[in-house]
């Protein structure tokens, strides 16, 4: 069963440790078949929420990212961590989903989420929490395996390859375990 997987990137720069480890779970289910797509905030460049009236006020950059959630069975959400938790633009973005609460499925109603945060030190639980609390409280189904990534300056090369063999295979557990929850709920 071809399945779709969307990943939601918070951090504001290119090439972000967050979206280098985003990329490992994604990268491993489009090898086994499903359609990906990633969507970062360096590229999608969302306003602040509530800052038009209307949501066709909003740019194609909004109703692009609502689209991709909509239309995804499972979904992964990795932010790197500001202050202890998620970052601004991850909750912002976050926030964009109520405009899905009008649909047939609400919010995220039935979507299998996995969680990952990556930071400059220790490692961010608490970022790993808050976008656990505004999942839940979205109807969304998160992975009980989370990833929360320490000095993860260093956990990359410059090609974005992971360098920790025990990090790595804790990106494709999330993956694995993704799948197979997001198979059970098709079923």
């Amino acid at each position: 069963m071809k399945l779709k997987f969307v990943g939601l990137g918070g951090s504001f720069r290119p090439k972000s440790s967050s979206s280098r480890a985003l990329a490992v779970p994604l990268n491993y289910l489009k090898e086994r078949g499903h359609e990906t797509s990633l969507l970062l905030l360096s590229e999608l460049k969302l306003p602040g929420f509530e800052s038009c009236e209307e949501l066709e006020d909003y740019p194609h950059s909004v109703h692009y990212m609502l689209d991709e959630i909509r239309s995804a069975n499972g979904l992964i959400f990795a932010t790197p961590v500001y202050h202890g938790t998620l970052s601004g633009g991850m909750k912002n973005a976050m926030d964009f989903f109520e405009y899905l609460a009008a649909d047939p499925k609400p919010y995220l109603t039935g979507k299998v989420i996995g969680l990952i945060s990556t930071s400059g030190g220790i490692p961010g639980i608490n970022a790993i929490n808050t976008m656990d609390y505004v999942s839940r409280a979205l109807h969304g189904w998160v992975c009980p395996t989370t990833v929360a990534i320490a000095n993860s300056w260093k956990q990359f090369d410059d090609e974005g390859r992971v360098l920790n063999d025990m990090l790595h295979e804790r990106l494709l557990q999330l993956a694995r375990e993704l799948e197979f929850a997001v198979t059970k709920f098709q079923s």
